[in-house]
This record gives structure tokens, C-alpha cells and sequence, in this order.
């Protein structure tokens, strides 16, 4: 599920600094400048439907994702991948436009205990894949961690031999926090530090 209000060059042009603007006069790098002002305008509903989604599903291992669009252009989901535990209710949503929030919550197979461990691949305007991944473990004594890559359409990187490297790097390679930047796109992505965390990441034009 998504939150936000689209921004677009239309939506620009209502601004001072970009009144009078043409199509060909504005960019990606602009719409996301605008996009990250307006980060924390529509958070909060973001939040409450994550907590809305978490006493839906009750006890258990638990990832809240929180996903914020200022590439300047759309994004779209290229595809979703679960190693431990699935996405409750709401699938990812299919598309986030710039400006936009969207939230989803990963679990644990319930009386399973393996933790959440699960990706989400987006597609560019560019044509690029940028990988979210995350890992909540079942026991405490051990963190969770998250991962962003970003690399170019049909590299072969989401084959078997990938998957299980990712999951790899998830589990002994990674932190709580990961930061990349590449093919024009910045990426941070932070996750918390309990058997139910908040993994929040922003995908901005660099």
C-alpha cells in the first residue's frame, strides 16, 4: 500500500522555483529533490498501517518495511523473494510513483521458527534493478541486517547461485544499515535491532 501524493512535473510547476517550466526543462534530478522536502509530509500513515498490519498478524518474528520513492520517476516491482517467513496481507505494491511511501510487512512462518528473511527487486525509469533485502532472526542473540545493490536490467544476478549469495551476505555479511550508489541512484537502507524491526530505505536520483 502506497502513501503520498505523486510528484511529477505538473506537480512542480505549482512550486515558485519551477513555475513556467517545460517537460524538457525539468528532470529526475529535480522531482527528486522535491520528493525528499516532502519525506516526512505523508510518514505517519505509513507508519500506521504497518502497525495496523503488525496486530493483524500478532506474536511472532517481524520486519515493517518502509520504502520511500525520490528516483524522480517510477518505480516498479520486478519481483519479490521470501529465503524465511512470507509477506502477510499485502504483497509489495506493483508501482511507486516519486513521492511516494510504501509499506509491507515480511513474517515468520508461524511455529516455524526461522526469522524473516526476504527481497524486493525494483525496476527503474532507466531500466536498472535496485535489490532491497532484509533478515529479522528468530533468536535474539542474533541482529538483524539489510542490503541494497543496484546493478543493470539482465545482468543474471537473481540466478540460483545469486539467491543463495544474497542470503549469505544477509545472514554473515551485512549490517544494520547499508548505504550504495550507482547507475545515478543513491540508496540507504537501516533496519532495527529487535525480533520486530522497522527496515526503512530511500531511493534517491544521486
Amino acid at each position: 500500500m502506497n502513501f503520498g501524493v505523486p510528484i511529477t512535473n505538473d506537480y512542480l510547476r505549482k512550486l515558485k522555483p519551477y513555475a513556467g517550466m517545460s517537460d524538457a526543462e525539468l528532470t529526475a534530478k529535480d522531482r527528486s529533490k522535491v520528493a525528499l522536502d516532502q519525506k516526512d509530509t505523508f510518514a505517519h500513515l505509513a507508519i500506521e498501517r504497518l502497525e495496523q498490519l503488525k496486530k493483524d498478524y500478532g506474536l511472532g518474528v517481524t520486519t515493517l518495511c518502509r520504502i520511500y520513492n525520490a528516483s524522480g520517476d517510477q518505480l516498479t516491482v520486478n519481483f519479490n523473494y521470501s529465503w524465511r517467513g512470507y509477506f502477510h496481507k499485502d504483497s509489495p505494491a506493483l508501482t511507486i510513483e516519486n513521492g511516494q511511501w510504501t509499506v509491507f510487512i515480511h513474517v515468520q512462518t508461524k511455529y516455524i521458527p526461522r526469522g524473516s528473511a526476504g527481497a524486493v527487486v525494483y525496476r527503474t525509469a532507466e531500466r536498472d534493478d535496485i535489490f532491497l533485502g532484509w533478515q529479522t532472526p528468530f533468536h535474539p542473540s542474533y541482529y538483524p541486517a539489510c542490503v541494497a545493490e543496484v546493478k543493470e536490467k539482465n545482468s543474471q544476478w537473481w540466478d540460483s547461485d545469486s539467491q543463495e549469495r544474497m542470503l549469505q551476505r544477509l545472514y554473515y555479511g551485512a549490517a544494520d544499515r547499508c548505504n550504495v550508489e550507482g547507475k545515478g541512484y543513491k540508496i540507504d537502507i537501516q533496519i532495527g535491532n529487535s525480533t520486530t524491526s522497522f527496515c526503512v530505505a530511500t531511493i534517491q536520483k544521486a
